[in-house]
Formats: C-alpha cells, sequence, structure tokens
C-alpha cells in the first residue's frame, strides 16, 4: 500500500512539483535514481509541506488570479494575486 505525503518542491524557475505519487515513480538523490522515496528521500531533495490559502473573491468578468508560492525555509506558502484583465482594444 503506497503512503500520501501530499510534499512539493519550488523550482528554481518559480514552478511548484508534486511528490511522485504513482507505484515505480523514481527520483534522482546524490545521482542515483530511487524508486518508491520514502518521506524523508523526498525531503531531503527539497520536497515540504505547502500551506494552501483559500483564493479571494474577484470579479470574474474584470480580473483573474495568479498563483504564487515562496519557500520560507520550513513550508512552501501558496498566495494569490488578484490582476487586472487588461481592457480590450477591438482590434484584430
Amino acid at each position: 500500500m503506497s503512503k500520501s505525503y501530499n510534499l512539493f518542491r519550488l523550482n528554481d524557475d518559480g514552478t511548484l512539483e508534486c511528490q511522485p505519487t504513482i507505484i515505480g515513480a523514481s527520483i534522482e538523490i546524490n545521482g542515483k535514481v530511487v524508486i518508491n522515496p520514502t518521506e524523508a528521500q523526498l525531503r531531503s531533495v527539497g520536497f515540504k509541506n505547502m500551506i494552501s490559502a483559500e483564493p479571494p473573491s474577484f470579479n470574474l468578468d474584470a480580473q483573474f488570479l495568479v498563483e504564487h508560492y515562496h519557500d520560507n525555509g520550513e513550508v512552501i506558502i501558496q498566495s494569490f494575486e488578484i490582476v487586472d484583465k487588461p481592457a480590450e482594444t477591438g482590434e484584430m
């Protein structure tokens, strides 16, 4: 039976990576491929718990949400930014 750790890693390019969850999933640790890594092994390569934020209310017609992630060293923190949609110019 597989365990679910719900761990994430924030990559250098700002993308969020979820832990490998399928049976037979692998990660590389110190140049070696580890199949079905343990929680400790995942944490050793930067996977952490994430604190999820509740998306704020916003105007669907005039705005959209942008997700942001910050690694504070202990956990990854999710936040949202409300951004105004650009005005349509009517040009094609």
